[in-house]
Protein backbone atom coordinates (compact mmCIF):
# COMPACT_ATOMS: atom_id res chain seq x y z
CA UNK A 1 0.00 0.00 0.00
CA UNK A 2 1.04 4.02 -0.55
CA UNK A 3 1.46 5.22 2.56
CA UNK A 4 2.13 9.03 3.50
CA UNK A 5 3.47 10.25 6.75
CA UNK A 6 2.47 13.36 8.24
CA UNK A 7 4.86 14.67 11.34
CA UNK A 8 4.05 18.25 12.50
CA UNK A 9 5.05 20.67 15.56
CA UNK A 10 3.52 23.47 16.74
CA UNK A 11 7.06 25.73 18.17
CA UNK A 12 10.11 25.11 16.41
CA UNK A 13 11.68 28.95 17.39
CA UNK A 14 15.29 27.68 16.26
CA UNK A 15 13.63 25.93 13.07
CA UNK A 16 16.13 22.27 14.02
CA UNK A 17 13.07 20.21 13.50
CA UNK A 18 14.30 17.78 15.96
CA UNK A 19 10.22 17.04 17.20
CA UNK A 20 9.60 16.32 13.37
CA UNK A 21 12.43 14.01 13.18
CA UNK A 22 11.69 11.67 15.75
CA UNK A 23 7.74 11.77 14.58
CA UNK A 24 9.26 10.81 11.03
CA UNK A 25 11.25 8.18 12.92
CA UNK A 26 8.47 6.42 14.64
CA UNK A 27 6.05 6.32 11.54
CA UNK A 28 8.88 5.13 9.30
CA UNK A 29 9.00 1.93 11.52
CA UNK A 30 5.10 1.44 11.64
CA UNK A 31 5.30 1.45 7.42
CA UNK A 32 8.16 -0.91 7.50
CA UNK A 33 6.45 -3.41 10.01
CA UNK A 34 3.28 -3.28 7.77
CA UNK A 35 5.06 -3.87 4.42
CA UNK A 36 3.95 0.08 3.23
CA UNK A 37 5.78 1.46 0.90
CA UNK A 38 6.54 5.18 1.97
CA UNK A 39 5.93 7.81 -1.06
CA UNK A 40 6.30 10.61 0.79
CA UNK A 41 6.80 12.75 4.52
CA UNK A 42 4.92 15.75 4.80
CA UNK A 43 5.99 18.02 7.53
CA UNK A 44 4.03 20.67 8.96
CA UNK A 45 7.03 22.39 10.84
CA UNK A 46 6.31 25.06 13.27
CA UNK A 47 2.77 24.97 12.49
CA UNK A 48 -0.62 25.07 14.33
CA UNK A 49 -2.93 22.67 14.10
CA UNK A 50 -6.07 25.18 15.87
CA UNK A 51 -4.77 28.14 13.85
CA UNK A 52 -3.47 29.30 10.65
CA UNK A 53 -2.49 27.88 7.77
CA UNK A 54 -0.76 24.18 7.26
CA UNK A 55 -0.15 23.94 3.51
CA UNK A 56 1.44 20.30 4.39
CA UNK A 57 -1.99 19.14 5.73
CA UNK A 58 -3.43 20.49 2.85
CA UNK A 59 -1.50 18.62 0.39
CA UNK A 60 -1.93 15.92 2.34
CA UNK A 61 -6.00 16.23 1.76
CA UNK A 62 -5.75 16.75 -2.15
CA UNK A 63 -3.51 13.67 -2.14
CA UNK A 64 -6.04 11.62 -0.68
CA UNK A 65 -8.75 12.89 -2.68
CA UNK A 66 -6.79 12.18 -6.03
CA UNK A 67 -5.89 8.89 -4.57
CA UNK A 68 -2.29 9.24 -5.07
CA UNK A 69 -1.74 7.33 -1.43
CA UNK A 70 -4.18 4.33 0.44
CA UNK A 71 -3.08 5.36 4.21
CA UNK A 72 -1.96 8.15 5.60
CA UNK A 73 0.36 7.60 9.09
CA UNK A 74 0.85 9.71 11.75
CA UNK A 75 1.82 9.81 15.77
CA UNK A 76 -0.86 10.15 17.42
CA UNK A 77 -4.33 11.87 16.38
CA UNK A 78 -3.84 15.46 17.86
CA UNK A 79 -0.21 15.34 15.16
CA UNK A 80 -2.89 15.49 12.15
CA UNK A 81 -5.68 18.11 13.58
CA UNK A 82 -7.49 19.34 16.98
CA UNK A 83 -10.71 20.48 15.51
CA UNK A 84 -13.80 17.42 16.07
CA UNK A 85 -15.07 19.18 13.27
CA UNK A 86 -11.65 18.66 10.87
CA UNK A 87 -11.83 15.19 11.65
CA UNK A 88 -15.44 14.60 10.17
CA UNK A 89 -14.13 16.02 7.40
CA UNK A 90 -11.37 13.45 7.16
CA UNK A 91 -14.03 10.65 8.25
CA UNK A 92 -15.85 11.57 4.99
CA UNK A 93 -13.01 11.88 2.91
CA UNK A 94 -11.49 8.42 3.58
CA UNK A 95 -14.86 6.31 3.00
CA UNK A 96 -15.49 8.24 -0.50
CA UNK A 97 -11.96 7.37 -1.42
CA UNK A 98 -10.95 4.34 0.35
CA UNK A 99 -8.22 5.75 2.34
CA UNK A 100 -7.10 5.27 5.47
CA UNK A 101 -5.77 7.16 8.44
CA UNK A 102 -3.74 5.06 11.15
CA UNK A 103 -1.24 6.07 14.50
CA UNK A 104 1.87 4.93 15.68
CA UNK A 105 0.08 4.63 19.72
CA UNK A 106 -2.53 1.71 17.64
CA UNK A 107 -4.99 3.68 18.97
CA UNK A 108 -6.68 5.51 15.90
CA UNK A 109 -7.68 3.39 12.77
CA UNK A 110 -10.96 4.98 10.56
CA UNK A 111 -11.22 2.03 8.67
CA UNK A 112 -13.64 0.94 11.42
CA UNK A 113 -16.16 1.59 13.68
CA UNK A 114 -14.46 1.25 16.77
CA UNK A 115 -11.02 3.05 15.88
CA UNK A 116 -13.65 5.89 14.09
CA UNK A 117 -14.89 6.07 18.00
CA UNK A 118 -11.14 6.53 19.27
CA UNK A 119 -10.13 9.39 17.11
CA UNK A 120 -13.72 11.13 17.90
CA UNK A 121 -12.81 10.89 21.82
CA UNK A 122 -8.89 12.23 21.01
CA UNK A 123 -9.80 14.90 19.11
CA UNK A 124 -12.65 16.03 21.13
CA UNK A 125 -9.87 15.37 23.94
CA UNK A 126 -7.39 17.14 21.98
CA UNK A 127 -9.39 19.98 21.25
CA UNK A 128 -10.22 20.32 25.02
CA UNK A 129 -6.70 20.72 25.53
CA UNK A 130 -6.08 23.70 22.94
CA UNK A 131 -9.09 25.32 25.27
CA UNK A 132 -7.12 25.06 28.69
CA UNK A 133 -4.16 26.30 27.03
CA UNK A 134 -5.70 29.52 25.52
CA UNK A 135 -7.45 29.86 28.50
CA UNK A 136 -4.10 29.53 30.54
CA UNK A 137 -2.07 31.94 28.04
CA UNK A 138 -5.26 34.98 28.42
CA UNK A 139 -4.82 34.83 32.33
CA UNK A 140 -0.91 34.09 32.15
CA UNK A 141 -1.00 36.96 29.53
CA UNK A 142 -3.78 39.72 31.45
CA UNK A 143 -1.41 38.95 34.98
CA UNK A 144 1.67 39.89 32.99
CA UNK A 145 -0.06 43.25 31.26
CA UNK A 146 -1.33 43.64 35.15
CA UNK A 147 2.68 44.08 36.25
CA UNK A 148 3.46 46.14 33.37
CA UNK A 149 5.65 43.52 32.09
CA UNK A 150 6.56 43.65 27.99
CA UNK A 151 4.92 41.11 25.62
CA UNK A 152 6.43 39.23 22.86
CA UNK A 153 9.74 38.39 21.66
CA UNK A 154 10.92 41.17 18.35
CA UNK A 155 13.11 43.49 20.04
CA UNK A 156 11.17 46.84 19.48
CA UNK A 157 12.80 50.24 17.79
CA UNK A 158 14.19 52.30 20.90
CA UNK A 159 14.98 49.01 23.58
CA UNK A 160 17.45 46.59 24.01
CA UNK A 161 16.47 42.45 23.11
CA UNK A 162 15.07 42.23 27.27
CA UNK A 163 12.68 44.69 25.54
CA UNK A 164 12.84 46.87 29.02
CA UNK A 165 16.60 48.38 29.14
CA UNK A 166 16.66 51.59 26.58
CA UNK A 167 19.52 51.76 23.66
CA UNK A 168 20.26 55.36 23.75
CA UNK A 169 21.63 55.82 20.06
CA UNK A 170 17.62 54.38 18.95
CA UNK A 171 15.66 56.56 21.58
CA UNK A 172 17.50 59.33 20.64
CA UNK A 173 16.26 59.37 16.75
CA UNK A 174 12.98 58.47 18.30
CA UNK A 175 13.07 61.76 20.22
CA UNK A 176 14.42 63.36 17.14
CA UNK A 177 11.53 62.23 14.90
CA UNK A 178 9.20 63.44 17.54
CA UNK A 179 11.02 66.72 17.33
CA UNK A 180 10.89 67.42 13.67
CA UNK A 181 7.13 66.19 13.96
CA UNK A 182 6.09 68.54 16.41
CA UNK A 183 7.94 71.66 14.71
CA UNK A 184 6.13 70.62 11.15
CA UNK A 185 7.30 68.08 9.00
CA UNK A 186 5.79 65.96 7.31
CA UNK A 187 5.93 61.99 8.11
CA UNK A 188 7.37 61.85 4.49
CA UNK A 189 10.04 64.10 5.30
CA UNK A 190 10.70 62.57 8.21
CA UNK A 191 11.24 59.14 6.95
CA UNK A 192 13.26 60.49 3.69
CA UNK A 193 15.58 62.01 6.54
CA UNK A 194 16.29 58.92 8.34
CA UNK A 195 17.14 56.94 4.99
CA UNK A 196 19.13 59.78 3.77
CA UNK A 197 21.31 59.16 7.05
CA UNK A 198 21.42 55.29 6.68
CA UNK A 199 18.91 54.87 9.62
CA UNK A 200 17.22 51.62 9.58
CA UNK A 201 14.50 49.89 11.04
CA UNK A 202 15.08 46.96 13.70
CA UNK A 203 15.00 44.52 10.99
CA UNK A 204 16.88 46.34 8.86
CA UNK A 205 14.37 47.78 6.18
CA UNK A 206 14.19 51.47 5.18
CA UNK A 207 11.78 54.03 6.86
CA UNK A 208 8.03 54.29 5.03
CA UNK A 209 5.90 57.54 6.60
CA UNK A 210 3.48 54.59 7.74
CA UNK A 211 6.18 53.12 9.62
CA UNK A 212 7.41 56.97 10.98
CA UNK A 213 3.56 56.93 12.15
CA UNK A 214 2.91 54.00 13.30
CA UNK A 215 5.92 54.15 15.65
CA UNK A 216 5.55 57.52 17.34
CA UNK A 217 2.28 56.25 18.22
CA UNK A 218 3.03 53.56 20.06
CA UNK A 219 2.54 53.97 23.74
CA UNK A 220 5.11 51.78 25.01
CA UNK A 221 7.32 54.98 24.23
CA UNK A 222 4.93 56.73 26.76
CA UNK A 223 5.50 54.08 29.28
CA UNK A 224 2.22 52.36 28.88
CA UNK A 225 1.49 48.81 29.02
CA UNK A 226 -1.65 48.11 26.87
CA UNK A 227 -3.67 44.66 27.03
CA UNK A 228 -7.14 44.11 25.44
CA UNK A 229 -7.81 48.42 25.64
CA UNK A 230 -6.29 48.43 29.08
CA UNK A 231 -3.43 50.44 30.23
CA UNK A 232 -1.00 50.11 33.16
CA UNK A 233 2.55 51.68 34.15
CA UNK A 234 4.90 49.51 32.40
CA UNK A 235 8.49 48.11 33.87
CA UNK A 236 10.34 49.70 31.25
CA UNK A 237 11.57 53.32 31.06
CA UNK A 238 9.59 56.17 28.76
CA UNK A 239 11.66 57.29 25.91
CA UNK A 240 9.19 60.45 25.93
CA UNK A 241 8.08 62.54 28.61
CA UNK A 242 4.37 63.40 29.37
CA UNK A 243 4.28 66.79 27.65
CA UNK A 244 6.20 65.71 24.59
CA UNK A 245 4.13 62.88 24.01
CA UNK A 246 0.76 64.55 24.66
CA UNK A 247 2.05 67.04 21.99
CA UNK A 248 3.30 64.74 19.81
CA UNK A 249 -0.30 62.67 19.58
CA UNK A 250 -2.44 65.77 19.25
CA UNK A 251 0.06 66.78 16.62
CA UNK A 252 -0.32 63.39 14.72
CA UNK A 253 -4.49 63.60 15.67
CA UNK A 254 -4.35 67.52 14.27
CA UNK A 255 -2.79 66.44 10.86
CA UNK A 256 -5.24 63.30 10.43
CA UNK A 257 -8.12 65.41 10.62
CA UNK A 258 -6.69 68.33 8.60
CA UNK A 259 -5.85 65.38 5.35
CA UNK A 260 -9.49 64.19 5.78
CA UNK A 261 -11.08 67.40 5.27
CA UNK A 262 -8.38 68.67 2.30
CA UNK A 263 -7.25 64.99 0.85
CA UNK A 264 -5.54 66.94 -2.12
CA UNK A 265 -1.65 66.53 -2.19
CA UNK A 266 0.02 69.71 -2.68
CA UNK A 267 3.60 69.36 -5.16
CA UNK A 268 4.19 73.60 -4.92
CA UNK A 269 4.88 75.33 -2.27
CA UNK A 270 2.19 78.12 -2.34
CA UNK A 271 -0.74 76.43 -3.17
CA UNK A 272 -3.75 76.43 -1.29
CA UNK A 273 -2.52 80.05 -0.39
CA UNK A 274 -2.09 82.19 -3.99
CA UNK A 275 -5.11 82.91 -5.67
CA UNK A 276 -6.29 84.53 -9.17
CA UNK A 277 -6.46 88.33 -9.00
CA UNK A 278 -8.31 88.56 -11.78
CA UNK A 279 -11.31 85.46 -10.79
CA UNK A 280 -10.27 85.07 -7.03
CA UNK A 281 -9.66 81.58 -7.76
CA UNK A 282 -7.15 79.20 -6.51
CA UNK A 283 -4.08 78.75 -8.56
CA UNK A 284 -2.37 75.72 -9.41
CA UNK A 285 0.94 74.18 -9.99
CA UNK A 286 1.86 73.47 -13.31
CA UNK A 287 5.43 72.71 -15.57
CA UNK A 288 5.55 74.39 -19.00
CA UNK A 289 8.40 74.62 -21.78
CA UNK A 290 8.23 77.61 -23.56
CA UNK A 291 10.02 76.71 -26.02
CA UNK A 292 11.20 73.52 -28.12
CA UNK A 293 14.14 71.91 -26.41
CA UNK A 294 14.20 74.37 -23.46
CA UNK A 295 13.61 72.86 -19.67
CA UNK A 296 10.34 72.58 -17.74
CA UNK A 297 9.72 75.79 -16.16
CA UNK A 298 7.53 75.95 -12.78
CA UNK A 299 4.55 77.85 -13.08
CA UNK A 300 1.22 79.15 -10.83
CA UNK A 301 -1.93 79.07 -13.07
CA UNK A 302 -5.46 80.24 -12.99
CA UNK A 303 -6.12 76.91 -14.50
CA UNK A 304 -9.52 76.71 -16.74
CA UNK A 305 -10.23 73.23 -15.12
CA UNK A 306 -9.38 72.69 -11.55
CA UNK A 307 -8.14 69.46 -10.48
CA UNK A 308 -10.76 68.12 -7.96
CA UNK A 309 -13.61 69.39 -10.48
CA UNK A 310 -14.43 70.50 -13.99
CA UNK A 311 -15.17 74.09 -13.64
CA UNK A 312 -11.78 76.14 -12.59
CA UNK A 313 -10.43 79.31 -13.04
CA UNK A 314 -10.37 82.30 -15.81
CA UNK A 315 -7.02 80.75 -17.19
CA UNK A 316 -5.58 84.51 -17.43
CA UNK A 317 -2.68 84.60 -14.88
CA UNK A 318 0.41 82.95 -14.61
CA UNK A 319 3.52 83.40 -12.68
CA UNK A 320 7.19 81.75 -11.93
CA UNK A 321 6.87 79.88 -9.41
CA UNK A 322 10.16 79.78 -8.52
CA UNK A 323 10.19 83.46 -8.57
CA UNK A 324 7.40 83.80 -6.60
CA UNK A 325 8.59 81.05 -3.78
CA UNK A 326 11.73 83.12 -3.69
CA UNK A 327 10.14 86.55 -3.55
CA UNK A 328 7.61 85.38 -0.60
CA UNK A 329 10.40 83.34 1.64
CA UNK A 330 12.37 86.72 1.67
CA UNK A 331 8.83 88.92 1.97
CA UNK A 332 8.38 86.18 5.41
CA UNK A 333 11.64 86.53 6.60
CA UNK A 334 11.54 90.60 6.17
CA UNK A 335 8.42 90.55 8.55
CA UNK A 336 9.44 88.34 11.02
CA UNK A 337 13.17 90.59 11.10
CA UNK A 338 10.61 92.72 12.56
CA UNK A 339 8.95 93.26 16.12
CA UNK A 340 6.06 91.41 15.22
CA UNK A 341 8.33 87.98 15.22
CA UNK A 342 7.31 88.02 18.98
CA UNK A 343 3.77 88.50 18.90
CA UNK A 344 3.49 85.77 15.95
CA UNK A 345 5.98 83.22 17.32
CA UNK A 346 5.82 82.88 21.27
CA UNK A 347 8.56 80.95 22.72
CA UNK A 348 7.07 80.06 26.45
CA UNK A 349 5.33 76.38 27.28
CA UNK A 350 1.65 76.76 25.66
CA UNK A 351 -0.81 74.76 27.74
CA UNK A 352 -2.64 72.45 25.84
CA UNK A 353 -5.23 71.59 27.93
CA UNK A 354 -8.42 73.39 26.58
CA UNK A 355 -7.28 72.32 23.05
CA UNK A 356 -7.59 68.10 24.95
CA UNK A 357 -11.04 69.18 25.97
CA UNK A 358 -12.44 71.27 23.10
CA UNK A 359 -11.62 68.16 20.61
CA UNK A 360 -13.31 65.93 23.21
CA UNK A 361 -15.99 67.93 23.42
CA UNK A 362 -16.19 68.22 19.18
CA UNK A 363 -15.52 64.61 19.32
CA UNK A 364 -18.88 64.36 21.61
CA UNK A 365 -20.94 67.27 19.72
CA UNK A 366 -20.46 65.42 16.76
CA UNK A 367 -21.84 62.06 17.94
CA UNK A 368 -25.36 64.34 19.17
CA UNK A 369 -25.60 65.51 15.82
CA UNK A 370 -25.84 61.74 14.37
CA UNK A 371 -27.95 60.87 16.86
CA UNK A 372 -30.85 63.11 16.04
CA UNK A 373 -31.47 61.62 13.12
CA UNK A 374 -32.04 58.06 15.01
CA UNK A 375 -34.08 60.48 17.17
CA UNK A 376 -36.15 61.43 14.23
CA UNK A 377 -36.77 57.86 13.11
CA UNK A 378 -38.06 56.44 15.92
CA UNK A 379 -40.59 59.70 17.05
CA UNK A 380 -38.46 61.08 20.03
CA UNK A 381 -38.31 64.18 17.80
CA UNK A 382 -40.57 66.06 15.16
CA UNK A 383 -39.29 67.56 12.21
CA UNK A 384 -39.30 70.79 13.49
CA UNK A 385 -37.60 70.16 16.84
CA UNK A 386 -35.08 67.94 14.09
CA UNK A 387 -34.36 71.51 11.96
CA UNK A 388 -34.47 73.69 15.32
CA UNK A 389 -31.76 71.09 17.49
CA UNK A 390 -29.81 70.85 14.06
CA UNK A 391 -29.38 74.14 13.33
CA UNK A 392 -28.49 74.80 16.76
CA UNK A 393 -25.80 71.84 17.25
CA UNK A 394 -24.02 72.58 14.05
CA UNK A 395 -23.16 76.11 15.02
CA UNK A 396 -22.41 75.00 18.36
CA UNK A 397 -19.85 72.55 16.18
CA UNK A 398 -18.71 75.66 14.08
CA UNK A 399 -17.78 77.20 17.35
CA UNK A 400 -15.83 74.80 18.72
CA UNK A 401 -13.96 74.06 15.11
CA UNK A 402 -12.84 78.18 15.33
CA UNK A 403 -11.56 77.85 18.42
CA UNK A 404 -9.79 74.82 18.08
CA UNK A 405 -8.37 76.49 15.48
CA UNK A 406 -7.30 79.38 17.06
CA UNK A 407 -5.60 77.18 19.60
CA UNK A 408 -3.83 74.80 16.89
CA UNK A 409 -2.37 78.05 15.57
CA UNK A 410 -1.50 79.14 18.76
CA UNK A 411 0.63 75.90 19.72
CA UNK A 412 1.95 76.23 15.83
CA UNK A 413 3.18 79.69 16.62
CA UNK A 414 5.07 77.95 19.89
CA UNK A 415 6.47 74.78 18.07
CA UNK A 416 6.97 76.21 14.51
CA UNK A 417 10.71 77.90 15.04
CA UNK A 418 13.63 75.95 15.90
CA UNK A 419 15.30 77.40 19.49
CA UNK A 420 18.14 79.29 18.51
CA UNK A 421 18.07 79.37 15.07
CA UNK A 422 16.80 82.77 12.93
CA UNK A 423 13.88 82.14 10.19
CA UNK A 424 16.47 82.26 7.67
CA UNK A 425 18.67 79.62 8.94
CA UNK A 426 15.48 77.30 9.97
CA UNK A 427 14.10 77.56 6.36
CA UNK A 428 17.50 77.03 4.70
CA UNK A 429 18.65 74.19 6.38
CA UNK A 430 15.28 72.50 7.13
CA UNK A 431 14.50 69.57 4.99
CA UNK A 432 11.16 70.00 5.10
CA UNK A 433 8.74 71.73 2.44
CA UNK A 434 5.89 70.66 5.30
CA UNK A 435 7.58 72.85 8.19
CA UNK A 436 8.21 75.55 6.00
CA UNK A 437 4.47 75.19 4.53
CA UNK A 438 3.29 75.09 7.83
CA UNK A 439 5.45 78.92 8.67
CA UNK A 440 3.43 80.38 5.93
CA UNK A 441 -0.37 79.07 6.83
CA UNK A 442 0.70 80.28 10.44
CA UNK A 443 1.81 84.34 9.11
CA UNK A 444 -0.38 84.65 5.60
CA UNK A 445 -4.52 84.44 4.98
CA UNK A 446 -3.65 84.13 1.53
CA UNK A 447 -1.44 85.51 -2.03
CA UNK A 448 -3.22 87.66 -4.87
CA UNK A 449 -1.35 87.00 -7.87
CA UNK A 450 -2.75 90.09 -10.17
CA UNK A 451 -3.01 90.22 -14.03
CA UNK A 452 -0.57 92.73 -15.68
CA UNK A 453 2.00 92.56 -18.56
CA UNK A 454 4.64 94.30 -16.95
CA UNK A 455 8.00 91.75 -16.49
CA UNK A 456 11.21 93.37 -14.95
CA UNK A 457 14.12 91.07 -14.33
CA UNK A 458 14.84 90.18 -10.65
CA UNK A 459 17.91 88.14 -9.69
CA UNK A 460 16.85 85.11 -7.71
CA UNK A 461 19.30 83.05 -5.55
CA UNK A 462 21.86 84.46 -8.30
CA UNK A 463 19.39 84.15 -11.47
CA UNK A 464 17.96 86.29 -13.72
CA UNK A 465 14.08 85.80 -13.90
CA UNK A 466 11.38 88.00 -14.91
CA UNK A 467 9.16 88.55 -12.07
CA UNK A 468 6.71 91.91 -11.13
CA UNK A 469 6.38 91.95 -7.16
CA UNK A 470 4.00 95.05 -7.79
CA UNK A 471 1.60 92.74 -9.03
CA UNK A 472 1.77 90.31 -5.89
CA UNK A 473 -0.63 91.25 -2.66
CA UNK A 474 0.01 89.37 0.37
CA UNK A 475 -3.00 89.34 2.93
CA UNK A 476 -1.08 88.86 6.42
CA UNK A 477 -2.72 87.41 9.47
CA UNK A 478 -2.09 89.57 12.76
Amino acid sequence: MRAALYVRQSLDKQGLELGIERQEAECRRLAEARGYTVTEAIRDNNRSASVGERPGYQRLLGMIEHRTIDVVIVLRIDRLLRRPIELEWLIDLCERTGASVVSVDGLVDLTNSGGRQVARLQAAFARWEVEVKSERHRLANAQKAAAGKPHGSRRPYGYEADLITIRPDEAETLRQMAYKVIHGWSLKDVAYDLNARGVTTTTGKPWYPITVRNLLQKKRYAGVREYQGAEYPAVWPAVFDTATWKTLQLTLRQRREARAETPTARRYLLTGLVVCGKCGRPMNGSARIDRPGAPLRRTYICSVQGDTQRQGGCGGVRRNADALDWWIREAVIRRLDTPQLAALLPHEEHDDTELFGLIEERLAQQQRLDGLAEDYSTGLLSRDQLARANTAGQAHLAALNQRIEELHRARQSVNILPAGQTVRQAWEECGSDSWRRSLLQLLIEKIIVHPGNTKPFINVDGRNMRFDPSLIEVLWRH
